[in-house]
This record gives C-alpha cells, sequence and structure tokens, in this order.
C-alpha cells in the first residue's frame, strides 16, 4: 500500500515537472529566450548572454552553473536602476505582453503600469526576492492559482484597474508577508474561501470599484494583521459579519457605496480596534449600532434611515 502511494506520488511530480518545464519553455520562446545548453539555464537575448538563476531549476531539470555570476538584460522600453544588483526595474506605458522573466533575479521593485498583459502565469518564480510588484492599468482577466507562491518577500502589490473576475483557490499562496494588496477597480464578482489564507501579515486592502455581493464564511479567516478594508462601491447586500469578526486588528472599514439594507447589532461584534466605520451611500433603513462604543467616529450620511438605536452619528 505505502509502496504503491509512493509510486503515485512519483508519478504525479514527474506529471508537474513536465508540466512546467513545457509551460517554462513556451514561456521562454514567446519571450525569445532561446537556450544555449540544456544543461545550463543560459539564453541568447539580441547577442547577449543572460544566465538566469531559476527558482524551477529542480523541476526543470536545469543545473545552474555554480561559478557564473547572473547578467540582467534590461528590455527595451524599460529601466533598470539600482547598480549591479538592478534592484529595480521600470517598464512602465513599454506595450508588453507579459510580464519580463529576463530581468535580474535579485530585483526587488518592478513596475509594470500601462503594458497590456493578460495574465501572470509561470513569470514570477524568477524573481524570489521581490518586494513591490506594480501591476495596475493592466488586461489581467484571471490571477490564477499558486502564481505568487515564491514570492515570500513580497510588500507591496497593486493590482488595480485591471479585469479580474474571480479570486481562485490559492491565488495569493506564498504572500505570507505581504502587507499591502491593491485589487480596486476590477471585476472581482467570486472569492474562493482560501484564496486569501496565507495574507497573515496583511495590514492594508482595497476591493474598491468590484462586484462582490457576498464572501463564503472563513474569506477573512487568517487576515488577523489586516488594520485597513475599504469595501467601497461593491454590490453587497449585507454587512459580512461572518468574516469581519476574524478582523481582530480592523481601525478603518469602508463599506460604502453597496446595497446594505440593514445593520444587525452584531454585524461589527468584536473589532475592538475599530476607530473609523464609513457606511454612507448604502439604502440602509435600519440601524442598531449597540455593541460600538459612542466615541467611535461612524460617518453614515446619505442612507434611508427610519429607526437607529444610536443617536450620536455623524453627518446623519
Amino acid at each position: 500500500m505505502d509502496k504503491s502511494k509512493n509510486n503515485k506520488a512519483a508519478n504525479t511530480t514527474t506529471t508537474d515537472a513536465a508540466a512546467a518545464a513545457a509551460a517554462a519553455a513556451t514561456k521562454l520562446n514567446e519571450q525569445h529566450l532561446y537556450p544555449i545548453s540544456n544543461n545550463l539555464l543560459w539564453f541568447s537575448v539580441k547577442n547577449e548572454t543572460l544566465t538566469q538563476n531559476c527558482p524551477h531549476k529542480m523541476a526543470l531539470n536545469i543545473v545552474c552553473h555554480p561559478q557564473q555570476r547572473a547578467v540582467a538584460f534590461c528590455p527595451s522600453k524599460c529601466q533598470c536602476l539600482g547598480g549591479d544588483a538592478n534592484s529595480r526595474a521600470y517598464c512602465i506605458d513599454a506595450a508588453l505582453e507579459d510580464v519580463p522573466i529576463q530581468l535580474n533575479p535579485e530585483t526587488k521593485y518592478i513596475n509594470l503600469t500601462l503594458n497590456k498583459i493578460r495574465n501572470i502565469e509561470f513569470t514570477l518564480p524568477f524573481y524570489m526576492k521581490l518586494e513591490v510588484l506594480d501591476l495596475s492599468r493592466n488586461i489581467i482577466e484571471t490571477l490564477g492559482s499558486k502564481n505568487f507562491e515564491y514570492q515570500i518577500e513580497m510588500r507591496t502589490l497593486n493590482l488595480s484597474h485591471n479585469s479580474v473576475s474571480s479570486l481562485q483557490k490559492d491565488a495569493f499562496r506564498g504572500l505570507s508577508n505581504l502587507l499591502v494588496l491593491d485589487l480596486s477597480f476590477n471585476r472581482i464578482e467570486v472569492v474562493h474561501p482560501s484564496a486569501m489564507a496565507d495574507l497573515t501579515s496583511l495590514i492594508e486592502m482595497d476591493l474598491t470599484n468590484n462586484n462582490v455581493v457576498s464572501l463564503e464564511e472563513n474569506t477573512f479567516h487568517n487576515l488577523m494583521s489586516l488594520e485597513i478594508l475599504i469595501f467601497k462601491n461593491n454590490q453587497l447586500l449585507d454587512v459580512p459579519a461572518s468574516n469581519l469578526q476574524h478582523l481582530h486588528a480592523i481601525k478603518s472599514l469602508d463599506v460604502s457605496e453597496n446595497l446594505v439594507e440593514y445593520v444587525r447589532n452584531d454585524s461589527f461584534e468584536g473589532l475592538r480596534e475599530l476607530v473609523t466605520l464609513t457606511l454612507r451611500g448604502n439604502v440602509i433603513s435600519e440601524l442598531d449600532l449597540n455593541l460600538i462604543s459612542a466615541s467611535k467616529p461612524i460617518v453614515s450620511s446619505s442612507n434611508k434611515l427610519h429607526r437607529t438605536s444610536f443617536t450620536t452619528l455623524a453627518n446623519l
């Protein structure tokens, strides 16, 4: 039985490795990188030799030369700064259709805003030391699953102004040190309950201008460090109380411009650190906030309140 399980696991690993190798080879070919040797991850790029330190080297059955120094290549229309390390890359409005994989693997900052990138599959593992990634104002439709698995050093991720419609299972796997996540101005309707499971250090998340109607329970289960949540201009029909109860560090919560009609007396239960709550622009007709201290500034203008059990609301 154990032997059978081991053989099955080995076959699965082999299949995964083959799939990864094929995908990486396709991506390399798309970006005009050509292997010089089957044993070394060297590529010829416009008469330049690039040695890339690849985190997939085991899966790809590639051995990187231990004595060879990585040489970065900066694509045309990009600007790479930071001396020998090329620690920052600016590829703004560069007509790129893919995340470039030929940058220095030591790169810590990549700005790819205003390009034509549709997906990020099999591109980010090349940058294991990346701390800031700006992919705003592209045409990304899906983040896929586990595409950030090697970005354990990432602190800021900007995915605003794209066309992402859903957050799949393990969408942010590996981002355990991420502090800021901007998902505003997408088309997100569905969030898988495990999509944000690894975001244990996240402090600020912006979901402004999406199409979220509701969230499955425990979607925010591991967001214990979150302090700022902006859920403005979605399609929420109710305050997502079952998820908010996990946000013990939350200080600012904005659920304005949704379709919330009634705020229950347990909607914000346990949010002891909450300082600012914004509810403006909903269709609230009844408000019961007994569990929130009167010292908390509650912004609740532009609603249709007929009855409230809380008489110190601001800007009614």
